[in-house]
């Protein structure tokens, strides 16, 4: 991505997220549609993988949170068109973009709305649905110690507490 590139992108969305500031919850939903449209015409992550750096750089420049950005940017791919709901707010959606099957989301996006729940509702459902289509997902692996699967690393970042860039030797020099 070109200076001029990354300029026009952090001005377009400076301007969103100004917008935002005075919105409804409707037009927040609205608004954070139309950042991760603006972050998806990028195509960053068709970029060498640019994503996260120019997603750092944004929530810097912008005083905007990283998660904030990048949950517009999964919005946007997950939802084609914003959504028209009038019942459920950002947090909601927040919630729902966790959910990876599009039904599944799909089918507790029109029960949260129908039954107008609140977002904790909403989490307590996610919880108990995954729970049920996964029983085995709180399964403890072991960690391996067989040699194939122990590479020798250095840490060069820490980006967050889950986030870290390494250097992994992976015996191939």
């Amino acid at each position: 991505m070109t200076p001029k590139q990354y300029t026009k992108l952090l001005t377009d969305i400076s301007t969103l997220k100004q917008t935002a500031a005075t919105q409804s919850s409707q037009q927040l939903i609205q608004t954070y549609w139309q950042i991760g449209k603006r972050i998806g015409q990028e195509q960053l992550s068709q970029n060498a993988n640019y994503h996260n750096s120019i997603i750092r750089n944004l929530s810097q420049d912008l005083s905007m949170d990283q998660s904030n950005l990048s949950r517009c940017a999964i919005f946007f791919n997950l939802y084609k068109t914003p959504p028209k709901n009038k019942i459920l707010g950002w947090s909601h959606y927040r919630q729902l973009i966790t959910i990876k099957d599009k039904s599944l989301r799909d089918q507790l996006e029109q029960k949260a709305a129908r039954e107008e729940w609140s977002k904790n509702q909403l989490i307590s459902a996610i919880k108990q649905t995954t729970k049920t289509k996964n029983p085995k997902q709180k399964t403890i692996l072991t960690r391996p110690t067989e040699p194939t699967y122990l590479y020798k690393a250095k840490v060069i970042k820490v980006i967050d507490g889950d986030t870290l860039n390494l250097y992994i030797d992976l015996g191939f020099n």
